[in-house]
């Protein structure tokens, strides 16, 4: 099982969510830690995409400059955030935002093949 979660993972399956679901429900993890490590996880796997990017000039800067600011800043508080509300509410509220995007992703995509044809 973790193989598998981590050739779906890497393959951009499900990405973040798909192994916050796996820490929690086969590895047993309380949810706040397995937010913790994901969050690890996609720092070290955006440091290196950051690094490869760059290298190859990819990266506009002012983007950067404007989203670096508001990015950190709701970390901060969303970190805050989380260790004031009750596990079983952070639980479901992470179920509705995943459940949220996966919809609207197939949204996107449907209205996107629709405009290919």
């Amino acid at each position: 099982m973790t193989f598998l979660t981590a050739l779906l993972t890497g393959l951009g399956v499900g990405s973040g969510g798909l192994y916050i679901f796996y820490l929690t429900l086969i590895r047993d993890l309380p949810q706040t830690t397995a937010q913790g490590i994901n969050l690890l996880f996609f720092i070290t796997a955006s440091i290196s995409a950051a690094t490869v990017n760059l290298i190859k000039k990819r990266i506009s800067f002012l983007p950067v400059i404007i989203i670096l600011p508001v990015g950190i800043t709701s970390a901060f508080f969303g970190f805050r955030l989380a260790t004031v509300i009750p596990i079983g509410a952070l639980k479901t509220a992470f179920g509705i935002f995943i459940s949220l995007v996966g919809v609207l992703g197939l949204i996107f995509e449907i209205k996107t093949s629709k405009k290919k044809k």
